[in-house]
């Protein structure tokens, strides 16, 4: 048995509204059409397998608001926030080095050069999320050179979420230690990217705290299946998975 960390994508709902509603417009429009002269909005979206999870459906949900939105993504699965700055640092020594540019043979420089965004996210890997140590200076590195190159767009801080509860481990708190809980990991990601949002004076996309709600929830929460064997599974059997937001067994 395998356990998946990726969520359900239909959860991921208050995301995209959050993104929307910072455009100062998040209502429905009444024709339900889009105008064709309305300027999209555009994102850039640093990350891994959760922001790409995210953002899957954000552009139907958006247009089914009226909006317009496009997503430019540099996305690396299980990618930290060290693995996307020393991509940078290879295409800036050398910029025909294809480690470099790892975004679909396109390097980070070469993305954001590609028009003027709106939003641009950073994530931290799910892995390291709960680790506040693990975000420097990597995070600082990447702000100031997304900055240099997008001073007009708005970086903000996009939480990953912790693992369901019957994860085998958790996100990483030290160097040696793993949370010991699924609530743990939580409280402690979170805990980390508030810290940094407030450093670099962003504004965070709560996805963890919607699910950690969820979660918390006695109707919708979900419940470990104390009956069934983890150590031991009999092929096919599964446990109880009611209320997952996210893949599981």
């Amino acid at each position: 048995m395998k356990f998946c960390k990726r969520v359900l994508i239909f959860f991921l709902f208050p995301a995209a509204l959050l993104l929307l509603a910072a455009t100062g417009n998040s209502q429905p429009s009444n024709q339900g059409n889009l105008a064709e002269n309305d300027k999209p909005l555009r994102i850039l979206v640093i990350g891994n397998s959760f922001s790409r999870n995210a953002t899957l459906y954000l552009p139907q949900l958006a247009e089914e608001g009226g909006h317009k939105l496009t997503i430019q993504k540099a996305e690396i699965s299980g990618a930290t926030l060290q693995m996307h700055w020393d991509a940078v640092k290879i295409a800036e020594s050398n910029p025909d080095i294809p480690k470099g540019k790892p975004y679909n043979g396109k390097s980070l420089k070469m993305l954001l050069m590609m028009g003027d965004f709106d939003f641009i996210t950073f994530q931290q890997a799910s892995t390291l999320s709960a680790y506040p140590k693990s975000y420097k200076p990597f995070i600082d590195e990447l702000y100031n050179f997304v900055r240099k190159y997008q001073p007009k767009a708005e970086i903000l801080i996009h939480q990953t979420w912790a693992y369901r509860k019957d994860a085998k481990s958790f996100s990483k708190i030290t160097d040696d230690e793993r949370a010991q809980s699924s609530e743990e990991m939580w409280k402690k990601s979170r805990a980390a990217y508030h810290k940094v949002a407030k450093e670099l004076n962003a504004r965070i996309i709560p996805t963890c705290d919607a699910f950690q709600t969820v979660n918390s929830s006695r109707k919708w929460g979900f419940v470990i299946d104390e009956k069934f064997n983890f150590e031991k599974p009999t092929y096919p059997e599964l446990p109880n998975q009611n209320n997952s937001l996210n893949v599981g067994y």
